[in-house]
């Protein structure tokens, strides 16, 4: 697995709730990409991710 320079490889955000979401989780609203899937699915972040030119960050081992 290679990993580069702003990639993400994991995040958890835990908020609690005083009433009910307008726009639960998977909500279609919410532009969400997990609509209609039938079982597990597999994470879909990679297609939030763009590789950038790292080239000015003097710590980056080109």
């Amino acid at each position: 697995i290679k990993l580069y320079p702003g990639m993400k490889v994991g995040q958890f955000c835990f908020f609690q709730l005083s009433s009910a979401a307008n726009n639960p989780y998977g909500a279609g609203a919410s532009g969400s990409r997990y609509q209609g899937q039938r079982g597990p699915t597999a994470s879909r972040s990679h297609l939030n991710f763009h590789r950038i030119d790292v080239t000015h960050y003097p710590e980056a081992d080109n």
